[in-house]
């Protein structure tokens, strides 16, 4: 029967598709539940990696701009420097200045490099200049100290010179072992005069101590001074010169040799061949010392101010000024007057005219002796 067999082909269809149905929904249900499995793990590792991305970033950000700002800060502060260091380095004296130019005109940018090459030149033409002026300076000064009469119009004139000559080296001089572009120079910052070393002096001589290795080299010293005490006190009734300036002077210029003269060591049986020459001018050698002593004083017009020795400050600016404000100029204290004392470290003339600075003078300075003389009560200045 045809519509029979139709009937049962058609309900076989029926159920071959519902079986077909519930194959591809299981199958469907299963990768479903897989992608949404997968997806599910797969979102919080993506979550947590785009945190620490955006972190990273985030700290990267910060570290440039500390960096920034460091370098913003470093620059600043190197501008900063170079600003002192000009400012500075153009205040030092010429020998400076001259290193100054020097060292630019070689590591400085090509198109500066000429400038700083005729600065350099142009420093060093003034600086030999000035040198040529200081040395006739300085003749001129030994021919007015030299005079016998030493007329107003001529004192004038000295005084004049000086204060020049003390300009002249305030500007040029010899560098310090430990000056500085850096750093400002100490003894140079004040104009030479008399009254700003003897008020220096007053100050130094309030804090001045004696170093270690100097006592007994010091005890000796002034041992040798008590000794000959008479004669340097024959000196004093001469020239109103006091007796320990006198033994001090006889220490630094003669070691002690009665033999010899005052003003530079040259022998008493002659008149000096040494700088001052040919003296004494008065008498006839063989000289005896004390007529050399007080020509010496004299010459050095030591005795033209009495109210001067009076004065811790004026007394030790006279002696200074006795040997020569050289290490003055250069920008040191004197060992003349602070060697064997905290004042004084390194630096000496080991020849005239001839400064090194590495030397240290073996001499014990006029103060260290006032010193020593002040505290056993044999002179008397207040510390």
């Amino acid at each position: 029967m045809p519509d029979a067999d139709e009937s049962e082909k058609l309900s076989r269809a029926r159920i071959g598709l519902e079986r077909y149905k519930i194959r591809l929904g299981f199958w469907q249900a299963v990768w479903v539940t897989l992608i949404t499995g997968g997806v599910a793990a797969a979102i919080p590792g993506g979550v947590e990696a785009f945190i620490i991305y955006m972190e990273r970033k985030k700290v990267e950000a910060e570290i440039a701009l500390k960096k920034e700002e460091l370098e913003g800060r470093v620059l600043e502060s190197h501008q900063n420097y170079i600003s002192q260091f000009l400012t500075t380095a153009l205040n030092q004296d010429i020998e400076l200045r001259l290193r100054f130019a020097e060292y630019f005109s070689f590591v400085s940018h090509e198109t500066y490099r000429s400038q700083w090459g005729s600065l350099h030149r142009s420093l060093t033409e003034r600086r030999n200049d000035i040198r040529k002026s200081i040395n006739q300076s300085e003749e001129r000064i030994d021919q007015l100290r030299s005079a016998q009469n030493l007329t107003l119009e001529r004192l004038i004139e000295l005084n004049t010179i000086e204060r020049q000559l003390s300009w002249f080296y305030a500007e040029v001089g010899y560098v310090r072992q430990d000056s500085s572009v850096s750093a400002p120079a100490t003894i140079a910052n004040l104009p030479m005069t008399q009254q700003n070393i003897i008020s220096e002096n007053e100050r130094l001589w309030r804090s001045l101590s004696i170093t270690d290795g100097s006592v007994a080299q010091l005890e000796n010293l002034v041992a040798r001074l008590l000794a000959g005490r008479s004669r340097y006190e024959a000196v004093q009734s001469r020239t109103g010169v006091p007796w320990f300036v006198v033994g001090y002077l006889h220490y630094a210029e003669g070691g002690m040799d009665f033999h010899r003269h005052l003003h530079n060591g040259d022998p008493l049986t002659a008149r000096t061949v040494s700088v001052p020459v040919g003296r004494p001018i008065e008498g006839e050698p063989p000289f005896s010392w004390e007529d050399s002593a007080t020509d010496a004083i004299k010459h050095a017009r030591l005795d033209r101010d009495p109210a001067s020795l009076t004065s811790i400050g004026r007394l030790l600016y006279l002696v200074e000024r006795y040997n020569g404000l050289g290490y003055r100029r250069i920008g040191i204290y004197s060992p003349y007057i602070w060697g064997c004392t905290n004042h004084y470290t390194v630096g000496s003339f080991i020849a005239d005219g001839r400064f090194e600075p590495r030397a240290v003078s073996r001499l014990c300075g006029f103060a260290s002796v006032v010193r020593v003389l002040t505290d056993r009560g044999i002179v008397d200045f207040p510390q």
